[in-house]
């Protein structure tokens, strides 16, 4: 009789076959102790993985496993922090945007309710008092005239045709040393206020010094320039609010 026959002790063929396998399991990925023969999480042969493995030439790293599932939990686990303080602080995001915004309206506003609406004020009076008329319009386009000063009334009409049956709106413009206020009204429904300043180049320019009033609740700060053109007229470039549109006129003075 065999001294191997009814031995306890697995053969040694099934031995190593639990050795061979792979302790990855590449159909969920759940790495086992080594030497299982069958994934503990789905039952697949990890013996026969691995001999198909072997037959087709590839590699499987028992590490990377373990690495890519600590990183994949720390980016979930990175991912909720964030959504957690987002919830956490979600009023205070909202208010410092309401904050912004509402400190932006407030200045804007200023022009016309705040410290600064008086003087703004005598410029809208003076240019209701003393429209600028037809007549006006035709003699300061066929006849531009050069102001050193600046100061004084303004017909704004559209760049690429600046005649007279495309007038945008009037302006008006007052001189304190190197600082000049202006109002502008373009139609019905929109009008400018701002301080604008005479650089090196005797250009004007006011950069979050102005505001655009849109009907009656509605208010932007803007920024714009004023460059001299040959002729003695003003190219008038601005733009408000959040807005990437430059809106373009020529101002032609009027006597």
């Amino acid at each position: 009789m065999n001294g191997d026959e009814g031995s306890p002790h697995p053969a040694p063929e099934q031995h190593w076959d639990s050795i061979d396998a792979d302790a990855v399991c590449a159909r969920c990925g759940t790495v086992n102790p080594e030497g299982t023969l069958l994934c503990k999480t789905c039952g697949n042969n990890l013996r026969d993985q691995r001999a198909r493995r072997v037959a087709e030439g590839t590699t499987l790293e028992a590490e990377s496993q373990p690495k890519s599932a600590w990183l994949a939990r720390a980016v979930a686990v990175l991912g909720l922090l964030v959504l957690l303080w987002v919830a956490l602080n979600v009023n205070n995001i909202l208010q410092m945007l309401v904050s912004v915004e509402g400190r932006e309206n407030v200045k804007a506003r200023s022009y016309w309710q705040g410290n600064k609406a008086g003087l703004y004020e005598d410029l809208w009076r003076g240019l209701a008092e003393e429209p600028v008329t037809p007549a006006e319009i035709d003699a300061a386009l066929a006849h531009p005239v050069s102001r050193s000063t600046f100061a004084g009334r303004y017909v704004l009409v559209d760049k690429n045709n600046p005649s007279p049956s495309n007038v945008l709106g009037t302006a008006i413009v007052s001189r304190h040393d190197e600082e000049l206020h202006f109002l502008a009204l373009l139609g019905e429904d929109a009008e400018v206020r701002g301080l604008a300043r005479v650089d090196r180049n005797n250009s004007l320019t006011a950069r979050n010094s102005a505001a655009v009033r849109l009907g009656r609740r509605t208010y932007y700060l803007a920024i714009g320039i004023a460059l001299k053109q040959p002729d003695g007229a003003l190219e008038c470039q601005a733009q408000y609010g959040d807005s990437d549109v430059r809106y373009v006129a020529l101002a032609y003075a009027v006597d």
